[in-house]
């Protein structure tokens, strides 16, 4: 029965984020982000372009009466913490 697989609440005791890592490689030059910005969005130019990778974001947090092993959601590629939040139907995730 439902009764049984209830477990009482969960009590956060502690969550946040930070984050890990990261580097940026940049193209020489200078980006003009009229000429070249939103505006048209085909055949770009390298130059002045930043790419930012390498990186994680991480979102935790600690429950009131912790195991001694943490529990580790970790999602797929393309994939956010949304994940692991609720499904699309509703329930939790």
């Amino acid at each position: 029965s439902k009764e049984s697989i209830s477990r009482g609440k969960l009590i956060i005791r502690e969550q946040g984020s930070f984050a890990v890592g990261g580097a940026v490689i940049a193209r020489p030059g200078t980006f003009d982000p009229i000429a070249h910005g939103a505006y048209n969005p085909t055949n770009q130019p390298s130059e002045g372009q930043t790419l930012h990778g390498d990186h994680a974001y991480v979102f935790y947090q600690m429950p009131d009466k912790a195991r001694r092993l943490p529990l580790v959601f970790w999602h797929g590629h393309g994939q956010s913490a949304k994940t692991w939040e609720t499904t699309p139907d509703g329930r939790e995730g």
